[in-house]
């Protein structure tokens, strides 16, 4: 780790009627009212990905459902009402998959849909409530973009996150994605502490925290994110398996704006600037396949 100076139209599938009860009795993080001492951005992330972890957990644990290790398995991003967050992702026709989505404590209404590489949405939950899920099974593969959006909140914007899990994915330990996860926010509020400000970066269609499953040797590529000018921070973490992550930070024409290749599994890369740029994350050595975050932050 570094923190020096900066660098230059469907229903649900039956399959989830599991998750009916346990995202309604969820252990959500600190609420907004004790959120003192606390970096307040990493309280709502985790209370989202707190709702997901739980929904995907309570699915993994009844069905043959695992984390699906193809692309991206979670995405998180700081919405306000009426926006939306989407990404691209690899689908295998014949596969079924399931979708699970969740907003922080304020959040009141939160919608997931997809839709094929025509644009037309091919399965969706827009039902009234934070908790959206479904599952679909492509007719063939390609590219299909998964859009989450948050549609109303108590407060004007609201932390949202989903997860991608499939038929034969990875059955992932809740304890290795809490520990994902509270590494990732330490992380982050190390950086908020270092350089005297953080929050995640957010604008229209924009992500602030994506999550995949990496082999040893594998690496997450991540292009095509829209920075505005000042200075901003990738940093990324993994559960207790991974031991030697490496992260780089390209510009639009792929020029290394930043690297932080380290013997540890806690990389973090600082730079200035304003456009197109794209993030590697690689694992160098893991125990065993590890479930990595990478968080884009904006700083003072």
């Amino acid at each position: 780790m570094r923190l020096t100076d900066f660098s230059a139209p469907g229903g649900r599938g039956t399959a989830l009627a599991v998750l009916a009860g346990a995202c309604l009795a969820l252990p959500l993080g600190a609420p907004r009212a004790h959120a003192q001492g606390k970096w307040t951005p990493g309280v709502y992330m985790r209370q989202a990905l707190d709702r997901v972890i739980q929904g995907s957990q309570a699915l993994t644990e009844k069905t043959e459902y695992g984390l699906d290790d193809g692309s991206i398995c979670f995405a998180g991003a700081y919405l306000r009402k009426g926006e939306q967050a989407s990404t691209a992702i690899p689908l295998e026709g014949g596969r079924t998959y399931a979708m699970v989505g969740g907003g922080d404590e304020d959040s009141l209404d939160v919608d997931l849909y997809l839709q094929d590489e025509g644009g037309t949405t091919v399965v969706r939950d827009v039902d009234d409530d934070a908790t959206p899920a479904f599952s679909f099974t492509p007719k063939s593969s390609g590219r299909y973009r998964i859009f989450l959006k948050l549609e109303g909140s108590t407060d004007t914007a609201s932390f949202c996150a989903f997860a991608l899990l499939r038929k034969g994915g990875w059955s992932v330990p809740t304890s290795d994605l809490t520990t994902a996860a509270r590494n990732t926010l330490l992380l982050c509020e190390a950086a908020n502490n270092k350089t005297g400000g953080a929050s995640f970066h957010a604008g229209p269609g924009e992500w602030g925290l994506l999550g995949t499953i990496l082999k040893q040797g594998e690496t997450l590529t991540h292009r095509n994110i829209k920075m505005g000018p000042g200075n901003h921070a990738i940093v990324a973490a993994a559960d207790d398996d991974a031991q030697d992550l490496d992260l780089a930070v390209v510009d639009g024409d792929n020029a290394v704006l930043g690297k932080d290749e380290d013997d540890d599994a806690n990389p973090v890369v600082l730079f200035k600037g304003e456009g197109s740029i794209g993030f590697q994350l690689k694992n160098q050595m893991s125990k065993n396949p590890t479930l990595a975050f990478a968080a884009l932050l904006e700083l003072k």
